[in-house]
């Protein structure tokens, strides 16, 4: 599941000046049910510091009464890696992947072993990688593996020397960065997830080549901040790439109109 909560709460200045603003928080996942007490915790520790900072803005509001409370729950359904699925046109005609042509729901581990143990030829070829099976340690991660940067962090603890970046291929916007190693992303083997056009899955593949495709990228984009960020493997710690929107597959959630109330960020 994912929750969000968001206030109305009024702020009032020169005590005869009033004003309601919406304060938006960030969601919260939860997967387990020891995960609630948490997720509770952080939303109101989030209500709390969105309120000190918008007093803080200095435009002389002062916090005065949450009016209203929203919580919306909904179901989180996060894209997956699965069997097979063609390289896209645009990628394979750069020749920057090696697409591995499994036929389980296992396409994480032989996309990984693919980097780790480079076949010389037929490298698309899956029976290239069975005899490696056991050096890559997933226990406890359900497979098809979840585009999921909470499994992404678990790989990693289980296997120390291995250092993961994880990006997206949109057919409109290119490459888009999704995980980033913490330790080592310069030296780190890249993943590109394919998702499948017609549902909610998708495919890992060995990103063996990414300045052919990211110079591509840059020369489209006109040298975006994003794109040359991404180029350079520099990191921004304090802010990752660690979301993106439309990976959260979710049901609707109701909303009161708020249009006569600012919505704060």
């Amino acid at each position: 599941l994912w929750s969000q909560l968001t206030l109305e709460v009024l702020f009032q200045k020169d005590h005869d000046v009033s004003q309601h603003f919406w304060l938006v928080l960030p969601k919260q996942y939860i997967n387990q049910e020891q995960d609630v007490d948490g997720a509770i915790r952080q939303m109101l520790q989030d209500a709390k510091d969105r309120i000190e900072k918008q007093e803080l803005r200095g435009s002389g509001w002062r916090f005065a009464n949450v009016e209203r409370v929203e919580l919306a729950v909904s179901k989180y359904r996060p894209l997956q890696g699965s069997s097979y699925i063609p390289t896209p046109k645009e990628l394979a005609k750069k020749k920057c992947c090696i697409n591995v042509q499994n036929d389980d729901e296992a396409c994480f581990k032989w996309a990984v072993l693919s980097a780790l143990f480079p076949a010389e030829k037929h490298a698309q070829h899956v029976t290239k990688y069975h005899r490696y099976q056991d050096r890559l340690k997933l226990d406890g991660i359900p497979l098809p593996v979840a585009l999921d940067k909470r499994n992404f962090e678990k790989i990693l603890h289980q296997n120390p020397e291995l250092h993961l970046n994880v990006f997206l291929w949109d057919p409109k916007e290119g490459v888009l960065p999704f995980f980033m190693d913490p330790h080592n992303p310069q030296q780190a083997i890249d993943l590109l997830f394919l998702p499948h056009p017609n549902h909610a899955s998708g495919h890992y593949v060995w990103f063996k080549h990414f300045s052919r495709l990211v110079r591509a990228e840059l020369t489209k984009h006109h040298g975006s901040t994003i794109l040359a960020a991404v180029a350079s493997a520099t990191i921004n710690q304090k802010k990752p790439w660690n979301t993106i929107s439309w990976t959260a597959r979710s049901l609707p959630a109701r909303r009161v109109s708020r249009r006569k109330f600012p919505i704060v960020p």
